[in-house]
């Protein structure tokens, strides 16, 4: 039980320092060392081998992939875009790391929207910021409006109130941007 515990911890872990797909691969490469040992949930499967951390990271890699829409915005940073509203709470509360960059559509329903941040930066680059406020336009239910307007914070401003639905947070303090819903040239990654 206590092995179980401490692996989902470390998916916890994994999965809100990822800042990329690839990222979880890497974060697996210490657990596969102890893949040998017999520890409860870290010991090779009996059935085909494979250890119940390699097993983790490729479920982790899997809900990640499911869970988002991945862009790469023109100057190069990703943008990570939810696809339902249990997503949405995925990418925001758990994926997000506190300086990424966060949008969503003002006055209507739409995906989550993350623009990674991993200079820290305290304003994303200009042409990054437009190309996610635009996806988060697009991925909501303004995508047919001529403008929308978006706003957008660093995730550490954003929270989730006790009991709220999934996709529903609150924003202690937030930009706006007015922008037209489309996809961005850079295209999608995957």
């Amino acid at each position: 039980m206590e092995g179980e515990i401490e692996l989902l911890d470390f998916q916890q872990e994994m999965l809100a320092n990822a800042e990329a797909v690839d990222d979880l691969e890497k974060a697996m490469e210490p657990q596969k060392k102890m893949d040998g040992q017999n520890r409860v949930g870290r010991g090779p499967c009996p059935v085909d081998g494979r250890s119940a951390a390699k097993d983790a990271s490729v479920h982790a890699q899997s809900r990640l992939r499911k869970a988002v829409k991945s862009f790469i915005s023109s100057e190069g940073l990703s943008i990570l875009v939810g696809k339902s509203s249990k997503d949405n709470d995925i990418l925001t509360l758990k994926i997000a790391n506190s300086e990424d960059f966060w949008f969503h559509v003002a006055g209507y329903g739409g995906s989550h929207v993350v623009l990674r941040n991993p200079e820290k930066l305290a304003m994303p680059p200009r042409q990054s910021l437009l190309e996610a406020a635009q996806l988060a336009a697009y991925f909501s239910q303004a995508r047919n409006a001529p403008k929308v307007e978006v706003h957008y914070t660093q995730r550490k401003f954003v929270s989730k109130p006790k009991g709220a639905k999934p996709g529903l947070v609150r924003l202690k303090e937030y930009k706006s941007v007015s922008v037209r819903p489309q996809l961005p040239g850079g295209g999608e990654a995957e």
